[in-house]
């Protein structure tokens, strides 16, 4: 139990412990692998499935106007995912579920 619907339950477990500790993962969809998430996705829904959301997350491109590339390109993320994509969140945390403990 992670607490993902109700952040208070896993606390009833804990309750009596002298030690309680948490941490935020407020950058986690940032910094979680990408090739930890494609390889969770091509084994759940096949290889193709997996081979195409590598693509997207890892060949979005986007301008900012402000900034230039170096090397003029444009700008790319290169690590975790790229913003605004609706299925961050819950690849994220099935690929966390799959291998944390519950």
């Amino acid at each position: 139990m992670d607490g993902t619907f109700n952040q208070v339950k896993p606390l009833d477990r804990l309750a009596g412990n002298s030690h309680v500790f948490s941490f935020d993962l407020k950058s986690a969809t940032d910094r979680w692998p990408l090739v930890l998430q494609t390889y969770v996705v091509s084994h759940l829904f096949g290889p193709p499935m997996g081979g195409v959301l590598g693509n997207i997350f890892r060949n979005g491109t986007f301008k900012v106007p402000f900034l230039r590339s170096r090397n003029g390109r444009p700008l790319t993320f290169q690590s975790g995912q790229p913003l605004g994509y609706y299925a961050s969140w819950p690849l994220f945390t099935l690929t966390l579920h799959l291998i944390g403990p519950a």
